[in-house]
């Protein structure tokens, strides 16, 4: 089994082509499909109304009607390892980014040579916009995203900040392509609105893609007053019912950009995809039932997150989708859509660790045991982990040298409540091997320490856009 599973590892990480052939020229179809990314910040499983949630979320819950529920879909634990992976198809661990989000003082990136998704497809005739979040460096003008495939930008470069006054520790992160923007407004609204004005000014002659990173619901607990009004009532606390009025606001948002889609006669030909980029902060007591823990860990909580896609004409609407889905796959998977070759191994490019998805949805067998890899260095601890079929083991470090192992059987316990290490030692053993030889594909992602302070001297700039304009 071990030999099997090392295979498996080897074919994930790309070891083996996920797609034969070099990249096509341009293609020029009309038809090509568009592409929408709704990004959410820190949502949990258990946030959405269609999942129990007390929040007026109708227009996702439309979105998961009309579309494909995914319901193992797998993302990392921290924000920075999951947005690398989204746009690149690689794995963080080969990114050098896998365990820990940039923070303000930090100089990290994505490396220069890696060729991101918004840039493959603007090579191949599409038009990009990276509207919200990037938080994936702001170190260099070279880090920027009107630098890394987007033609338009508009929103903030680091991890968090305020959402009315757009600002971080007292400084301005609220851009338009380079140039900081003072503008009044609550900051879901304001990236709702322009995904809207984005989306009106696009040709049915040039396919378009779009991700739109919501700040939302990442702290601080923020939202519009007469939207915190909806829930005081109902939940008897000002912080729960602003929870869930920002929760409502990115409901209302995403809204707005569906119904964009379908003025402008894009919507039967747009593949939207709706995600979360981590499970909910445990620490703020946000909801990933039925899932253990949450952000920062490898526990199902943090990294097993809601997920809908919907392309009218090939997903089939009302879809329950339990295959087992990672967050670098959709990169190889919009690619192919886009009928554009994946990249194979060569001196400028190597094969994506992802793989295509569409033929789930075209009902072609798909071998379901792959390996899904995570890690991540929190306040948790540090955190190694791998998703095989049905089992799921867990290396967890603590800061004084102890190791445990964790082993749970998924299919029987969703929740993670019942550790089979001891009764299954083989099973360990194998699953372990598979984590250490992942790890050693990439020695130059080195385990860091553990810091959330900014170091000693650090002051933040008076712009945080200053060191990244283009």
């Amino acid at each position: 089994m071990a030999r099997a599973l090392l295979l498996g590892c080897s074919a994930l990480l790309g070891l083996a082509a996920c797609s034969a052939g070099a990249e096509e020229s341009p293609r020029h179809a009309p038809q090509a499909p568009n592409f929408v990314i709704f990004l959410a910040d820190d949502l949990g499983w258990g946030d959405l109304g269609f999942h129990g949630s007390m929040a007026q979320t109708p227009n996702l819950n439309r979105l998961a009607e009309e579309g494909a529920s995914l319901n193992q879909c797998y993302v990392q634990p921290l924000c920075t390892p999951t947005r690398a992976a989204l746009l690149s198809g690689y794995s963080p661990m080969r990114l050098g980014l896998q365990y820990r989000p940039i923070r303000p003082w930090d100089t990290l990136g994505i490396p220069r040579d890696v060729v991101l998704l918004p840039e493959r497809l603007r090579n191949h005739g599409y038009a990009t916009s990276l509207i919200g979040k990037w938080h994936l460096g702001h170190a260099s003008p070279s880090m920027h995203p009107n630098r890394r495939g987007f033609d338009h930008f508009y929103g903030f470069l680091t991890g968090a900040g305020d959402h009315w006054t757009h600002t971080r520790g007292g400084a301005p992160d609220w851009q338009r392509n380079g140039e900081t923007v003072a503008e009044a407004g609550y900051s879901t609204r304001l990236l709702g609105q322009e995904a809207r004005r984005w989306i009106a000014e696009q040709s049915s002659e040039q396919p378009f893609f779009l991700e739109l990173a919501f700040g939302a619901v990442h702290t601080p607990i923020q939202a519009p007053d007469e939207l915190v009004a909806h829930y005081l009532e109902k939940v008897g606390n000002e912080k729960d019912a602003t929870y869930l009025a920002m929760l409502e606001s990115l409901d209302l948002a995403v809204g707005g950009v569906l119904d964009s889609l379908k003025e402008h006669g894009f919507e039967k030909n747009t593949m939207v995809l709706f995600l979360s980029d981590n499970g909910a902060s445990f620490a703020e007591r946000r909801s990933n039932r039925p899932f253990r823990s949450g952000k920062g860990t490898t526990f199902e909580g943090g990294i097993h997150v809601p997920g809908v896609l919907r392309w009218p004409g090939h997903i089939r609407a009302g879809t329950q989708l339990e295959h087992q889905v990672a967050i670098e796959d959709w990169a190889p998977t919009m690619l192919t859509a886009a009928g554009i070759s994946l990249p194979t191994s060569n001196k400028a490019d190597s094969p994506l660790d992802g793989r295509d998805l569409l033929p789930l949805f075209a009902k072609d067998p798909m071998d379901s045991k792959r390996p899904i890899f995570f890690a991540t260095l929190s306040e948790f601890g540090l955190f190694h982990a791998v998703r095989f079929g049905p089992w799921k083991y867990i290396r967890r470090s603590f800061e004084d040298g102890r190791q445990r192992d964790l082993l749970f059987h998924l299919g029987d316990d969703p929740g993670e409540q019942k550790n089979l290490a001891k009764q299954e030692p083989d099973t360990v053993v194998e699953l372990s091997a598979l984590v250490d030889a992942w790890k050693k594909l990439y020695p130059h992602t080195a385990i860091p320490d553990y810091v959330a302070a900014a170091p000693e001297g650090w002051t933040p700039p008076t712009d945080w856009g200053e060191r990244s304009r283009p």
